[in-house]
């Protein structure tokens, strides 16, 4: 049973090497994703006008 708890340390202590990182990636998706909704907001005010 002790070994496994360490194990379980062990996978533990590598998924939050991991967090750093996606948490990073979360972050440039969320960045470009508010570019998008920017883009798309353009266009319909654009397209209003049209209308």
């Amino acid at each position: 049973m002790q070994s496994g708890a360490v194990q379980s340390g062990t996978v533990q202590f590598a998924e939050l090497q991991s967090v750093p990182v996606n948490c990073t990636t979360v972050q440039s998706t969320t960045f470009k994703f508010t570019n998008m909704q920017g883009q798309n907001s353009t266009v319909s005010n654009r397209e209003s006008p049209s209308v």
